[in-house]
């Protein structure tokens, strides 16, 4: 054998050597304690155990290190609902978990708190951002013109003060014009800022009326239901039209 050969060989058995030697360490390491981990409840609810997917309920045998972990779960009409839990060293822990259904009037309320709360409840989270940027634009443009109206208001004083001090027919007459133009762009700014808050209102009362008629979750066949009723009444004959929204 050549010389050269012999040494690369010898090379290459150390290297070997020093790169299995803490797998070999560890091995002889006692491995951790783990614990097992059953998750029962709302059926097909997505279940994942601190940030990481775990499947679907119900969830057998999840081997897990001791200490503790954050439970989540979560599935589409339901509030997510997280809890943390202690795994200890061989042993096994069951948790039943039942998620709360979401209902139409908590999507209403939510609503009429913040305009667009509502479709978020509702996982609509782009039409909810839409609401509330168109809301809270509006709103903005509102106290805009209010803060406009305001300065033109004391520029119209300030116009009707000079008006009220001019002696001559030529300073009267310019007086009195510039008065008048005080006034109209007074009277402008007041009406773009009562149309801005018309504007929000409407947006605050069509938000609400999406969430409540578009909730998009039926679980209780009873809850928010919303029915029309036509017909005649018994006495005299008389048509009778009834709308009834029950909670």
């Amino acid at each position: 054998m050549r010389p050269d050969g012999g040494r690369t060989a010898l090379r290459f058995l150390v290297a070997l050597l020093v790169a299995g030697f803490p797998l070999l360490a560890r091995a002889g390491e006692p491995a951790a304690p783990t614990g097992i981990l059953g998750v029962h409840g709302t059926a097909g609810a997505s279940v994942s155990i601190d940030g990481r997917p775990i499947g679907e309920v119900p969830v057998e045998s999840i081997v897990l290190p001791r200490g503790i972990h954050t439970i989540r779960l979560s599935k589409r009409g339901y509030e997510t609902r997280e809890e943390r839990i202690w795994i200890g060293p061989e042993r096994g822990e069951s948790r039943v978990l039942y998620l709360r259904e979401k209902r139409r009037q908590d999507a209403l309320w939510r609503n009429l708190l913040v305009p667009g709360w509502g479709a978020y409840y509702t996982e609509r989270p782009i039409h909810a951002a839409a609401v509330l940027f168109l809301e809270a634009a509006v709103l903005g443009y509102a106290y805009h013109q209010d803060g406009v109206f305001h300065d033109r208001k004391d520029d119209h004083e300030n116009a009707a003060l000079a008006y009220d001090r001019a002696v001559d027919d030529v300073a009267i007459a310019a007086a009195r014009a510039e008065r008048d133009r005080a006034y109209d762009r007074m009277a402008s700014a007041e009406t773009n800022r009562d149309r801005a808050l018309l504007a929000a209102a409407v947006v605050y009362g069509l938000s609400a009326l999406d969430v409540f008629f578009r909730f998009p979750y039926e679980h209780d066949p009873d809850a928010g239901r919303i029915a029309l009723r036509t017909g005649f009444s018994e006495r005299g004959g008389a048509p009778v039209l009834a709308l009834r929204i029950t909670f």
